[in-house]
């Protein structure tokens, strides 16, 4: 991964950064590396650097912080752990889509539903409904 990451930072900073290079090094860290710290941090790098994240991002975000064995088996400790993250994913996406007005993918949505319901969190899932505005008027349309 590493290689591939020099490789990513030197093509941004040669083609200039956009929302698909941020986002291929922001899969890396998620999903290959699955390290939070890094996506969240590569996440802010791409808004200091005057990139806005996308649906991409939101769900590349998301699934960092979700992704994980299921709650059956777990140790109590890292089920907590779990929550914390899901609490912090709700809270990243919340911001984000409200800053940058945009509306979550439903595979985004859906992946929190489930980890919501698995970790007995509907609550915050349903406070995100009312928070994220894209998703709140949506409701109001129905």
């Amino acid at each position: 991964p590493r290689l591939a990451e020099e490789f990513l930072q030197r093509l941004i900073s040669q083609i200039g950064a956009n929302a698909s290079s941020y986002n291929a090094l922001i899969w890396g860290a998620a999903i290959v590396e699955k390290n939070i710290e890094k996506t969240v941090n590569l996440v802010g790098a791409m808004q200091s650097n005057g990139v806005a994240p996308n649906g991409t991002t939101l769900d590349l975000l998301v699934q960092s912080f979700v992704s994980g064995e299921n709650g059956k088996n777990e140790e109590p400790q890292v089920f907590e752990q779990r929550k914390l993250w899901f609490s912090e994913a709700i809270a990243h996406l919340v911001s984000l889509s409200n800053l940058y007005e945009l509306k979550p993918y439903e595979r985004t949505i859906h992946l929190i539903q489930e980890a919501g319901i698995q970790m007995g969190m509907e609550h915050e899932v349903h406070q995100m409904y009312h928070d994220v505005d894209s998703l709140n008027e949506n409701a109001n349309h129905h």
